[in-house]
């Protein structure tokens, strides 16, 4: 059984580090393999605890640390799974956080963002979107425009979609849409789309910024998912503490 276990655990690794093959790298990709090195090793070399007093002390330790982080990404994750459960009324303004374009092209996650806003769009005739996203290393064009490319080419009317295309992270995001919204006199119900993994940071950020956030969610391609569930379990805790 431990090596059954240990064998998923590198599985896993593998999983997290993945994107690596297409030079993707980030926080939450590495940090999760760290943590499970020590156990792994564990799980195949049992003898690397020894039966000495000091040993048993520091294998509680271990234990009750592995406990602890468990816990506590456990209790996180299902934070995350549960602010995907907020679903929009009506005509909400739709609001589409931006996500890298490579060139011109939007990456596969932008490229899912936009397909659920154009079917809430068609789904609710009389609401308006807010693409979002400036223009960053590597891009062509805006994020912002990139998202207005694709829903117009899925028939949706150029009139409906304000642009967005100052903002670098989600804070300014959401607090570039809350101006336009404002200045627009748009309903300030959000229906915020983007990953199920971000939607409980975007809404505590939506909310600092004056609006009522609600949940519309691309699924995210398995390709890249663990490591972004991973990184956003320390985002939204940056983004709830006082630092």
């Amino acid at each position: 059984m431990r090596k059954i276990i240990a064998v998923i655990l590198i599985l896993f690794c593998l999983w997290l580090l993945l994107p690596l093959l297409k030079g993707i790298v980030h926080i939450g990709m590495i940090y999760p393999v760290l943590l499970l090195l020590p156990l792994i090793c564990v799980l195949l070399k049992p003898d690397l605890i020894s039966a000495s007093k000091r040993k048993k002390a520091l294998t509680l330790l271990l234990i009750f640390a592995y406990a602890l982080i468990f816990l506590f990404f456990g209790g996180t994750l299902l934070a995350l799974g549960a602010a995907d459960k907020n679903t929009p009324p009506a005509d909400s303004t739709v609001v589409v956080l931006g996500c890298k374009v490579h060139g011109t092209k939007p990456s596969r996650v932008l490229l899912d963002r936009c397909n659920v806003a154009a079917d809430y769009l068609r789904e609710n005739p009389d609401s308006v979107c807010i693409a979002c996203g400036g223009r960053g290393k590597g891009e062509d064009i805006s994020e912002a425009e990139a998202i207005f490319n694709v829903l117009t080419a899925k028939g949706i009317s150029p009139e409906r979609i304000y642009l967005e295309d100052r903002s670098v992270n989600t804070e300014e995001n959401l607090a570039f849409a809350a101006e336009i919204i404002s200045v627009e006199s748009l309903p300030r119900n959000v229906a915020i789309v983007s990953d199920r993994f971000h939607q409980l940071r975007a809404g505590i950020i939506a909310k600092r910024a004056g609006l009522t956030p609600y949940a519309v969610s691309a699924s995210t391609y398995l390709f890249v998912l663990p490591g972004y569930w991973a990184r956003e379990v320390l985002a939204v805790w940056a983004a709830i503490l006082p630092f």
